[in-house]
């Protein structure tokens, strides 16, 4: 299992397409690799092989983990990234830098 952050996001018009995202080591503040941009299903298989990806986003200064992302499978068979707590005022998915 990684931990990946994402730190900045794609929309095409309100449709999340890609996420930027790097390794990070869960032993210390530290990015753990380069940043990958990665479109959204790449982020789903990441999530569904088990692998961890939170938001990071700074905050006063301080860059804390935000919301878990998370799989959601509807019952038309298109699987979703959600927000497992819900998103949070200013610092959801939709807050994120764009690239």
């Amino acid at each position: 299992m990684s931990l990946y952050g994402a730190t900045h996001a794609r929309f095409d018009g309100e449709q999340l397409t890609h996420l930027r995202v790097a390794l990070i080591d869960g032993r210390k503040p530290a990015w753990d690799g380069p940043t990958r941009d990665l479109t959204v299903i790449e982020v789903v298989d990441l999530i569904t092989m088990g692998d961890l990806v939170y938001l990071i986003q700074r905050v006063e200064g301080l860059v804390p983990p935000g919301s878990q992302l998370m799989v959601s499978a509807h019952s038309d068979g298109v699987e979703y990234l959600i927000e497992k707590d819900g998103p949070v005022p200013g610092r959801s998915i939709v807050d994120l830098p764009r690239f």
